[in-house]
Order: structure tokens, then sequence, then C-alpha cells
């Protein structure tokens, strides 16, 4: 349908329309024309022609989004729809606060206290999320922050409102230039005052939205300070890598968001760890994309779906996979499924991994359909079967290296097929009781391998010199010595400490910074199920 006779009528209608609002409400108000459309495929010709009248084209994914949004964190929404329809026209009257100027790793910053409210109206927010990929709002491809939690912001808001205060920064990156007027200098740092941008849009939210959004309809938002680190102009992909380095340091953020982040900010990069990181998670994307993959559509990524299917079915995760192939070490350079370079390594890797799940599928589909309900298709079960995956993978390697490598993956899969079958027998043979108690036992590493290590003895009986009789890896040689030197070090460190403070030698002898460091890897620990 042409939307061409519509536009042209709303286009005519504008300026009486304009002067009735601005004689109602005020001739400084703003007025902005939005056609929305449901159920409408628009033409470039219609969306020149809009563009041309200055009309606003939303379709249902704009109108839900800020619905969701306007439900979510209630009074502010505006400023958020502001920041789209109004982007880079001018939102406040001057802002001024005192500042410090400074450097952090070679990028200037500043630092002050504020009022909520006030950067509130200036403040943006990337959404790693579905929604915002219309072209609407075509820029923000490499949008990176969660949709905002609403439990989580009622929780701050009563927080703030029982005399709660965050004492760390807001992290935010100014868009539109600043203005600071200097007053004096302590080496490379200047105190003055710096006058805020006045647009829209114009403060980015790099790491802090819930604290700030938490103000958002608590009348203590006009009286507060929250204190703001502000960085100027920075490219997105450096702002999603100082995101990635705050959160996954201090594990803040859901391991689903920095995988799926990897893929962008880590493009560029020159370290080969980084590399790997972003190569898994391409090759979870395209397991969760391919038409005629096992696993399509069956894979939560925050840029692409929800948790939930449209059958609302649980799906599986993107940390899942990403932590299991990344243990693995197929991926690492000299790895099974690293050839040539990592564009190269992408593309057969996702090859591999499908035909073997599509394998493991065909030998039990009706566990498999079950989903989280099940084992096979299970966040668990998947972690497990990536651990056997590996293994299969080197004994094909050892008993024949050119199978792994044709591109006809034909004997491959045939090959993965006799390993794997007696597995899946077992587990067809224990029944869904017995799969569900091991869906279970399998949410810690613990349980995960010892349930792998059960599957590969079903193998073995068939396949005698099957895992775990293969020799090991320079690596796996390497890294048993460095846990074992470990071991040793810690038990002397320990036994020494005993010898001198006796039963109170943790408390007495060890300093707080290794307590400290204890205390994080015990939690890090925890959270390496985040499915759990």
């Amino acid at each position: 349908k042409s939307l061409r006779k519509d536009i042209a009528e709303l286009e005519k209608l504008k300026p009486n329309i304009e002067k009735a609002i601005r004689k109602h409400y005020g001739k400084n108000m703003r007025v902005t024309f939005i056609f929305c459309t449901k159920n409408i495929k628009w033409s470039e010709n219609d969306e020149a022609d809009a563009k041309g009248a200055d009309i606003v084209i939303w379709r249902e994914k704009e109108i839900s989004y800020f619905k969701k949004i306007a439900d979510i964190i209630g009074f502010s929404a505006k400023y958020q729809l502001f920041a789209v329809i109004h982007k880079g026209k001018k939102a406040i009257e001057p802002v001024t606060v005192p500042a410090l100027k400074t450097h952090i790793g070679g990028k200037q910053c500043y630092t002050f206290m504020v009022q909520p409210e006030r950067l509130l109206k200036i403040a943006y927010v990337h959404h790693r999320s579905p929604i915002s990929l219309g072209k609407w709002c075509a820029d923000e491809g490499n949008a990176y922050q969660r949709m905002f939690n609403k439990s989580k912001l009622r929780n701050i808001d009563t927080f703030i409102t029982n005399g709660g205060f965050f004492p760390n920064n807001i992290v935010i990156n100014f868009t539109s230039p600043p203005k600071f007027i200097p007053n004096s200098t302590v080496g490379d740092i200047e105190e003055g005052f710096l006058q805020l941008p006045q647009y829209y849009a114009s403060a980015r939210i790099v790491d802090g939205q819930h604290r700030l959004y938490g103000f958002s309809n608590n009348p203590k938002k006009s009286s507060e300070m929250i204190p703001v680190l502000a960085f100027e102009n920075l490219p997105k992909e450096e702002e999603g890598k100082i995101f990635v380095t705050i959160n996954d340091e201090q594990k803040k953020v859901e391991a689903n968001l920095l995988w799926d982040l990897y893929d962008d900010v880590y493009e560029d990069s020159l370290d080969d760890k980084n590399q790997m990181l972003r190569t898994i998670s391409r090759i979870i994307k395209n397991l969760n994309n391919r038409g005629k993959s096992p696993l399509k559509d069956r894979i939560y990524i925050p840029s692409i779906n929800e948790k939930k299917d449209k059958n609302g079915r649980e799906r599986l995760t993107i940390a899942t996979f990403g932590n299991g192939i990344k243990k693995t070490g197929l991926l690492k350079k000299g790895g099974l499924l690293f050839v040539e370079n990592w564009k190269t390594s992408e593309n057969f890797a996702t090859n591999r991994i499908e035909s073997f799940f599509k394998v493991v599928k065909s030998l039990l589909p009706e566990d498999w359909e079950k989903g989280e309900k099940g084992f096979l298709c299970s966040n668990n079960g998947i972690a497990v079967f990536l651990q056997i995956l590996k293994e299969i993978l080197r004994y094909i390697h050892y008993r024949n290296p050119t199978i792994i490598k044709k591109s006809n993956l034909d004997d491959l899969e045939e090959d993965i097929k006799n390993l794997v079958e007696p597995a899946i027998d077992y587990l067809r043979e224990i029944g869904e009781n017995g799969r569900n108690e091991w869906r279970g036992e399998t949410s810690q590493e613990g349980g995960r391998k010892k349930i792998a290590d059960i599957l590969m003895e079903k193998i073995k009986k068939y396949h005698p010199d099957f895992a775990p009789h293969l020799p090991p890896t320079e690596e796996e040689i390497g890294k048993k010595l460095v846990e074992e030197t470990e071991l040793k070090i810690r038990n002397l460190i320990k036994q020494k400490l005993k010898e001198k403070y006796g039963d109170k030698w943790w408390k007495q002898g060890v300093p707080a910074g290794a307590k400290d460091y204890a205390k994080r890897r015990m939690e890090e620990e925890i959270n390496k199920a985040p499915w759990v």
C-alpha cells in the first residue's frame, strides 16, 4: 500500500496543528510529527516522502520499545524518546558544575557531582536488544548495555528513599563538547567549572544506568548528588571496551551479555585471546542463525532474541556455549578447530560443531525437543557434551587426521555417530527420570565432568583406545605441572604460617589483599554457572 496520499495530507495539516499547539502550550513548544503504522511495509519512496516532510516513521517495534521503556523507568522515559526524535537539539538551559579535568589511560576526562534530574535530561542508554536495531536508530548497531531491569530499578528507588547512596561513579561519554573553565592547576589535574552539553542524547551512559535511572521516579532526583566520571567523544567501540573492562573484571554483568559483546568490541583486537573470544561468539551466533542447524533459534543471545522463545520454552544461553567451547581449547591456535586464521576458523568450527549436535539430536530426538526439560538440549547437557565433543575430535584426529579437515562432512558425521551412539544409548536406557536427575547433578563443573566421564566410559566399551588413554598434549602436560606446583606452594605456605601463628594462621598471617583475592576467586567459581 502506498502512503504518499496520507503523508501529503499530514504535511498539509502540519502548520495549522503546530500553530494550535503553540497557542495553547506556548510559542516555544517543540513539535514533532510521528507517523505510526502497523502491519505495513514502507516503500523507499514513502520513506523518502516522510523524511522530506520532516515526519518521523514508527513501526510496531518502535512503539513496543518505548511502551516497554515507559513501563520500566516511568517519567524519564520521555528523555529516551526525545533522544531519538530530538537528537542533536538543545534540551536544557546551561548547567554548570564544579569539576576536575585530568587524563586516565591517555584519555581526557572530567569528574564532578550533579543532581540526577539534570543528568537524566541529556543522558542516553544503548540497549543491546534487537528492538534498537531499526533504521530509526541504525547507528546503535554496536549498542552494548542491557535493557533496564525493572526489579533492580525498584530496589534502588527504595534504597534511595531509605537514605542509601552510591559512592561509585556513573561513567558517561559526552558526544557533544562540554565547556570547561579552568581555575587552578595541580600537576595533571585542573580544577574549575564544567558546563554540561545542552543537547538530548549528548551523555551516553557507559556504566551505571540502573544507579542513574533508579532516581527517575524518586523525589530525591532534584536534591541528591551523584558522582560522575565523564569522557569526551570516545568511539563507541571504546565505550564498549570500558564497559567490558568494568564489568568483566568485577563480575557485575551476566555472562550472556559479555559473550554477545565480544563480537563487537574485539573486532580489531590484535590479541589472540580476544580474537578467540570474538570467534567463539560468532560461532555461537552462526549455530543459532543457520537454517539447518539443530540449534536454530535455540540459543539466547541478548542482541538477537529473548530468554524464552515464542512458545515460552527456555533457550540455551550463549554463555553456556561460550564457556564450554573456550574450555575445550579447540579454538586456540593449534587447536583442532583452528585453521589458518580466525575468520577461516569461524566457518570451519561452526560446521563441525553443527555436525556434532546434528548427530546427537538425531539419536535421541524426543529428549532433544524437550529443551531445558530434557537433558541433551539443556544448558547442563550442552556443557557435558561439549566436553565429549573435545575428546571425540581428539580421537578422530588421532586415528585419521584428514577426517576433520575434509570439506565434505559425511565421513566426520559417520565417525561421530559411531563414537557417541553408546553414550546416547545409555541416556535412553536410564530413562527420563535418570536424565532429569543428571540434569540436576550437572549444574556445577564437578558434576558435569563426572557425568561426561561416565558417558565416555560407555564409548570406551566399544572403542577401547578412546579417551582418556590418548597421550596428553603439551598444553595439558604444562597445565598439570602448573597445578601441581601451585598446590605444593600453597601447602608449604600454609604449613609455615601454621608453625608461626597456629590456628589463627589465616587471620593473622595472611595479608588483607590476599584474603580479598581469595574471596573474589571463590565468588568467580560460584558464578561460573550463569544459568543456575
